[in-house]
Protein backbone atom coordinates (compact mmCIF):
# COMPACT_ATOMS: atom_id res chain seq x y z
CA UNK A 1 0.00 0.00 0.00
CA UNK A 2 1.59 3.33 -0.82
CA UNK A 3 1.71 6.03 1.82
CA UNK A 4 -0.15 8.70 -0.12
CA UNK A 5 -2.92 6.48 -0.79
CA UNK A 6 -3.31 5.25 2.98
CA UNK A 7 -3.17 8.82 4.55
CA UNK A 8 -5.68 10.12 1.77
CA UNK A 9 -8.48 7.11 1.20
CA UNK A 10 -9.76 7.47 4.50
CA UNK A 11 -10.68 11.36 4.39
CA UNK A 12 -11.12 11.87 0.97
CA UNK A 13 -13.88 9.32 0.74
CA UNK A 14 -15.23 9.89 3.66
CA UNK A 15 -15.93 13.82 2.40
CA UNK A 16 -17.43 12.47 -1.16
CA UNK A 17 -19.63 9.97 1.15
CA UNK A 18 -20.88 13.07 2.84
CA UNK A 19 -21.28 15.00 -0.06
CA UNK A 20 -23.20 12.18 -1.82
CA UNK A 21 -25.88 11.76 1.46
CA UNK A 22 -26.16 15.70 2.34
CA UNK A 23 -26.22 17.65 -1.03
CA UNK A 24 -27.57 20.69 -1.19
CA UNK A 25 -30.36 22.10 -3.47
CA UNK A 26 -29.22 22.52 -6.93
CA UNK A 27 -32.32 24.22 -8.29
CA UNK A 28 -31.24 27.42 -6.82
CA UNK A 29 -28.15 27.93 -9.21
CA UNK A 30 -27.99 29.17 -12.57
CA UNK A 31 -23.83 29.56 -13.36
CA UNK A 32 -20.78 28.04 -11.45
CA UNK A 33 -20.12 30.82 -9.79
CA UNK A 34 -23.36 30.74 -7.82
CA UNK A 35 -22.62 28.00 -5.99
CA UNK A 36 -21.34 27.45 -2.18
CA UNK A 37 -17.67 27.08 -1.56
CA UNK A 38 -18.16 24.66 1.52
CA UNK A 39 -15.82 23.42 3.66
CA UNK A 40 -15.58 19.98 2.45
CA UNK A 41 -15.06 21.47 -1.06
CA UNK A 42 -12.03 23.17 -0.13
CA UNK A 43 -10.52 20.25 1.64
CA UNK A 44 -11.40 18.10 -1.50
CA UNK A 45 -9.87 20.72 -3.75
CA UNK A 46 -6.80 20.51 -1.48
CA UNK A 47 -6.45 16.88 -2.23
CA UNK A 48 -6.84 17.22 -5.54
CA UNK A 49 -4.07 19.50 -6.08
CA UNK A 50 -1.43 17.53 -4.38
CA UNK A 51 -3.05 14.24 -6.51
CA UNK A 52 -2.13 16.64 -9.60
CA UNK A 53 1.20 17.42 -8.65
CA UNK A 54 1.47 14.05 -7.94
CA UNK A 55 0.26 12.92 -11.61
CA UNK A 56 2.47 15.45 -13.03
CA UNK A 57 5.60 14.22 -11.12
CA UNK A 58 4.77 10.63 -11.59
CA UNK A 59 4.57 11.18 -15.83
CA UNK A 60 8.19 12.90 -15.69
CA UNK A 61 9.55 10.37 -13.59
CA UNK A 62 7.91 7.36 -15.98
CA UNK A 63 9.92 9.51 -19.22
CA UNK A 64 13.13 10.03 -17.22
CA UNK A 65 13.13 6.18 -16.30
CA UNK A 66 11.61 5.14 -19.64
CA UNK A 67 8.82 3.80 -18.43
CA UNK A 68 6.69 4.93 -20.58
CA UNK A 69 6.50 2.45 -23.52
CA UNK A 70 7.85 -0.96 -21.84
CA UNK A 71 4.89 -2.39 -22.02
CA UNK A 72 1.64 -2.00 -23.26
CA UNK A 73 -0.15 -1.93 -19.40
CA UNK A 74 2.31 1.53 -19.05
CA UNK A 75 1.07 2.70 -22.17
CA UNK A 76 -2.18 2.68 -20.74
CA UNK A 77 -1.24 4.07 -17.08
CA UNK A 78 0.63 6.55 -18.49
CA UNK A 79 -2.15 7.83 -20.87
CA UNK A 80 -4.52 7.07 -17.36
CA UNK A 81 -2.41 10.02 -15.56
CA UNK A 82 -2.47 11.98 -18.48
CA UNK A 83 -5.68 11.81 -19.13
CA UNK A 84 -6.67 12.33 -15.27
CA UNK A 85 -4.78 15.70 -15.77
CA UNK A 86 -7.58 17.48 -17.13
CA UNK A 87 -9.94 15.99 -15.21
CA UNK A 88 -8.85 17.07 -11.88
CA UNK A 89 -7.98 20.25 -13.39
CA UNK A 90 -11.47 20.88 -14.03
CA UNK A 91 -12.42 19.58 -10.56
CA UNK A 92 -10.20 21.73 -9.24
CA UNK A 93 -11.73 24.91 -10.39
CA UNK A 94 -15.45 23.89 -9.47
CA UNK A 95 -16.87 25.33 -6.45
CA UNK A 96 -19.32 23.29 -5.50
CA UNK A 97 -18.24 19.19 -5.68
CA UNK A 98 -21.42 17.15 -6.04
CA UNK A 99 -20.63 14.13 -4.68
CA UNK A 100 -21.39 12.14 -7.52
CA UNK A 101 -18.58 13.89 -9.44
CA UNK A 102 -16.19 13.56 -6.70
CA UNK A 103 -16.21 9.71 -5.57
CA UNK A 104 -14.57 8.68 -8.37
CA UNK A 105 -11.51 11.11 -7.53
CA UNK A 106 -11.89 9.86 -4.14
CA UNK A 107 -12.43 6.23 -4.78
CA UNK A 108 -9.50 5.97 -6.84
CA UNK A 109 -7.37 6.16 -3.88
CA UNK A 110 -8.83 2.83 -2.93
CA UNK A 111 -8.20 1.20 -6.03
CA UNK A 112 -4.50 2.14 -6.07
CA UNK A 113 -4.00 1.10 -1.58
CA UNK A 114 -6.09 -2.26 -2.43
CA UNK A 115 -4.30 -3.60 -5.71
CA UNK A 116 -5.63 -6.73 -8.00
CA UNK A 117 -9.47 -6.45 -7.06
CA UNK A 118 -11.99 -6.67 -9.82
CA UNK A 119 -14.69 -5.58 -7.55
CA UNK A 120 -13.05 -2.33 -6.63
CA UNK A 121 -11.97 -2.06 -10.41
CA UNK A 122 -15.71 -2.29 -11.40
CA UNK A 123 -17.11 -0.08 -8.36
CA UNK A 124 -14.38 2.45 -9.78
CA UNK A 125 -15.85 2.22 -13.16
CA UNK A 126 -19.75 2.45 -12.39
CA UNK A 127 -18.99 5.22 -10.32
CA UNK A 128 -17.24 6.85 -13.19
CA UNK A 129 -20.00 6.11 -15.56
CA UNK A 130 -22.41 7.99 -12.54
CA UNK A 131 -20.16 11.15 -12.76
CA UNK A 132 -20.34 11.76 -16.46
CA UNK A 133 -23.78 10.97 -15.97
CA UNK A 134 -24.36 13.81 -13.61
CA UNK A 135 -22.48 16.05 -15.99
CA UNK A 136 -25.38 15.48 -18.46
CA UNK A 137 -28.18 16.66 -15.59
CA UNK A 138 -29.67 20.10 -14.49
CA UNK A 139 -28.23 22.40 -13.51
CA UNK A 140 -24.90 20.85 -14.17
CA UNK A 141 -25.59 20.41 -17.91
CA UNK A 142 -25.94 23.80 -18.81
CA UNK A 143 -22.63 25.20 -17.03
CA UNK A 144 -20.00 25.78 -18.74
CA UNK A 145 -17.54 24.22 -15.93
CA UNK A 146 -19.33 21.37 -15.53
CA UNK A 147 -19.44 20.68 -19.40
CA UNK A 148 -15.66 21.40 -19.86
CA UNK A 149 -15.90 18.59 -16.87
CA UNK A 150 -17.42 16.43 -19.25
CA UNK A 151 -15.74 16.67 -22.31
CA UNK A 152 -12.00 15.90 -20.21
CA UNK A 153 -14.29 12.50 -18.36
CA UNK A 154 -14.24 11.09 -21.49
CA UNK A 155 -10.93 10.50 -21.87
CA UNK A 156 -10.33 8.76 -18.85
CA UNK A 157 -13.17 6.66 -19.11
CA UNK A 158 -11.07 5.65 -22.39
CA UNK A 159 -8.15 5.03 -20.43
CA UNK A 160 -10.05 3.05 -17.87
CA UNK A 161 -11.99 1.22 -20.39
CA UNK A 162 -8.18 0.15 -21.88
CA UNK A 163 -7.21 -0.91 -18.65
CA UNK A 164 -10.07 -3.44 -18.03
CA UNK A 165 -9.81 -4.60 -22.03
CA UNK A 166 -5.68 -5.18 -21.34
CA UNK A 167 -6.01 -6.42 -18.01
CA UNK A 168 -4.04 -3.70 -16.43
Amino acid sequence: MCIRDRYTMIPMNLLSFYKLCYPIDFSKFERAKDFPLLLEDKLLRFFYFFIGLYYAFDIVMRYLLKQLTSTSCDIISTFHHIASLPVIYSMYRLNYLPGVISLPCTFHAVICAIRNSPILDYIYTIFLLFCQYATFQQPFAKIKEYRRLRKTLWFLLTSVFLMGLYSC
